[in-house]
Formats: structure tokens, C-alpha cells, sequence
């Protein structure tokens, strides 16, 4: 049976979110948080698997293949930082923020926001933007070597 309450799992367990990025019901959903650490404000993305339909032994799969990726550091892969489960339910995976970075290759971070507030929503404006950009020749020649080097390093 399908869950129908993935999309709740953040809101339990994490604060501040800044937005999600993607939802599906029975599949899981991608979500971006920030916090601040020694002052600073940062960034944090929950990936979160709903394992509820898949079989048990397929579960014990996925967190052996889990438990792999979170050992991989590499530049074109986003690094995972922490995982945890609620059995039977949902897997979450807390990993890096992927920075925007503008085609002269600097980094877009956000604005400092104000005491209690959130970050302005620039950061998932900009990434909507980027996504549903048109890509010039060599914007996608890069984005391409990228994927390759992070799929290079995984096998």
C-alpha cells in the first residue's frame, strides 16, 4: 500500500524549510532547509525515499546502496552527510545543498536573512530558473562532463 503521508515526514522531523523541490506520493520528495552553524547561515537538502511498497529484501538494497553512496566524496556528486530510516516507511537522507552556479562559474549564495527569518526564496527561484533555462552549446558540453565525471566515479 502506498503512503500517503511522505510529504509530512520533513515537516515531523526537520525545521526551517526554505522549499521543496520535488513530491510525489508513494515515491518520496526533495527538500531544501537551512540552518545556521557558528554563525553562518547554511544550506542542507532531505531526499526522502518512501520504502513502504518496495519488497524487504529490496529494502535491505537500497540501504546497502545508501550506505555506499555515502561513503563517495566527489566535486560533480553531491555529498551525503547523514542517513536514517523509520522502518517500514521512509529512508532520509540528509546531503549537501547544490549551489547554483551562473555560467561565468561563480557561485550564487543566499542573502544573509533577517533575525528568525528565512532565506529569501531566490535560491529555489534561481534553480527553477536554470532548469527551465535554454542551455548553450557549452553550458551543456559542461553540464554532460559533469554527470559523466560523478557516474565515472561511482563505477
Amino acid at each position: 500500500m502506498k503512503s500517503k503521508q511522505s510529504h509530512l515526514y520533513t515537516a515531523q522531523y526537520y525545521q526551517n524549510n526554505i522549499e521543496n523541490l520535488y513530491y510525489e506520493s508513494g515515491d518520496g520528495e526533495i527538500s531544501i532547509f537551512q540552518e545556521y552553524i557558528d554563525n553562518e547561515l547554511e544550506l542542507y537538502m532531505v531526499i526522502c525515499i518512501d520504502i513502504s511498497t518496495l519488497f524487504k529484501e529490496k529494502r535491505g538494497k537500497a540501504f546497502d546502496l545508501i550506505e555506499k553512496l555515502s561513503k563517495i566524496k566527489d566535486e560533480n556528486l553531491v555529498e551525503i552527510f547523514n542517513w536514517w530510516y523509520i522502518e517500514d516507511q521512509v529512508i532520509f537522507i540528509e546531503a549537501e545543498a547544490p549551489v547554483y552556479q551562473n555560467p561565468s562559474g561563480l557561485e550564487e549564495k543566499p542573502q544573509k536573512p533577517p533575525p528568525g527569518g528565512k532565506v529569501p526564496s531566490e535560491v529555489s527561484k534561481s534553480w527553477k530558473t536554470y532548469c527551465k533555462k535554454k542551455f548553450s552549446e557549452e553550458e551543456l558540453f559542461d553540464i554532460i562532463k559533469r554527470v559523466s565525471k560523478g557516474l565515472g566515479t561511482l563505477h
